[in-house]
């Protein structure tokens, strides 16, 4: 499993989260 490609999606996602 590539956790760099998942990390970077988790990252996204919290920024998403953060700006709502």
């Amino acid at each position: 499993t590539d956790v760099e490609l998942i990390h970077l999606m988790l990252n996204e996602f919290y920024i998403s989260v953060d700006i709502t």
